[in-house]
């Protein structure tokens, strides 16, 4: 039995902070703490709050680009899903990610 512990960190607000507040990477640089120590931690971004719009997606994988220590990947889900079986997407134990405006 593997004794590392899994973690799953939802949130959602990120794409357009509050003037004065925490810079716009900080919440994800604060979950990835929370991350296990790996090669990479996992990043799944689910953006259906904004009807999984290409510009929020974009916007994600922006943040994470050149990054060594994040694998990111999205699952779409409008109006279609992007993976053929969203049952086989490597979601848990990703750190979810819920895009919203």
């Amino acid at each position: 039995m593997n004794s590392e512990r899994r973690r799953i960190f939802a949130f959602s607000g990120v794409l357009k902070p509050r003037p004065g507040g925490p810079p716009p990477g900080a919440l994800l640089d604060f979950a990835l703490t929370l991350a296990a120590s790996g090669p990479a931690r996992r990043v799944c971004l689910i953006p259906t709050a904004v009807g999984d719009r290409q510009d929020a997606i974009d916007h994600f994988a922006d943040l994470f680009a050149g990054r060594d220590d994040v694998e990111f990947s999205s699952l779409q889900l409008f109006t279609q899903p992007n993976v053929p079986d969203v049952r086989a997407q490597p979601v848990v134990p990703r750190l979810i990610t819920h895009g919203q405006d």
